[in-house]
């Protein structure tokens, strides 16, 4: 599929680009459904008369466009269109497709992105739907195995939305972090607490987790309570790959104060 004249997706793929980037985009096409526009149904074009597959698929499954801004038609926030609906003969005139180009089409359909995430973490209402969408939800946050085990096996549909509303919490902070100091001040207040210095020398082990084949200690949590269980998001600020590392988001691990907590 070229991209731009003489450019396909291929060369893009193998250039030196951000390997995360590159491992989502290949995750994308493995997941990908191939299909084809349904035109007996309906037919959609820009109100200047350009056709496609791409603003074809985008009408038919009410989903935002992702354009290459090589034309000035491409760099609207909003793209306006005509469906034409040819079983009863209908057209919608001045549709507006969503269309994301450059960063000034994010910052302007920012609403529309925020109104549209609210919509999907409303809808995560078990650990197994949270489990199905840890990537889509929360790009910026690294969920290790453990933590996953503990989506599986130790949530409710209690405690789901209350960790999911949390967890958001962090996306928010991460997707714009540049991996230098990490400032927990900027969320809302008592929102995130280190552990005491005596707490992690005492409780090492039971504040050690394995990630990427290594182990980190992990200071930072986030409270919350759900079904009168005082829960604990612990997680760690990955300076490298510019991401939060949830490692445990049950119950709470021992500290110096109450030595007794562990979910080890």
């Amino acid at each position: 599929l070229y991209i731009a004249p003489n450019y396909c997706v291929a060369q893009w793929r193998n250039s030196n680009i951000d390997p995360d980037l590159r491992r989502r985009f290949l995750g994308l096409c493995e997941h990908i459904k191939q299909t084809n526009p349904s035109e007996d149904e309906l037919i959609c074009e820009t109100t200047s008369g350009k056709a496609g597959k791409g603003i074809q698929l985008a009408s038919e499954y009410v989903t935002p466009l992702i354009s290459f801004s090589f034309s000035e038609d491409w760099k609207l926030p909003q793209i306006p269109c005509n469906i034409y609906h040819v079983e009863d003969e209908n057209i919608e005139e001045g549709v507006f497709l969503y269309n994301f180009s450059t960063n000034e089409t994010i910052i302007d359909n920012n609403e529309w992105l925020q109104t549209e995430l609210q919509k999907s973490i409303s809808e995560i209402k078990t650990p197994a739907k949270l489990l199905e969408n840890l990537q889509d939800l929360f790009p910026s946050l690294y969920f290790i195995d453990y933590a996953k085990r503990q989506i599986a096996y130790d949530l409710t549909t209690v405690t789901v939305p209350i960790v999911v509303e949390k967890l958001s919490k962090l996306e928010e902070y991460f997707s714009t972090w540049d991996g230098n100091i990490f400032e927990p001040q900027i969320l809302p207040p008592r929102t995130i607490s280190p552990e005491s210095k005596e707490t992690l020398t005492r409780f090492k082990k039971e504040h050690t987790f394995l990630y990427n084949e290594q182990e980190i200690l992990v200071s930072y949590h986030m409270r919350y309570t759900g079904g009168n269980i005082p829960g604990r998001i612990y997680f760690f600020p990955d300076h490298k790959t510019k991401k939060g590392i949830v490692c445990s988001l049950t119950t709470k691990l021992p500290t110096v104060k109450n030595p007794k907590s562990s979910i080890r």
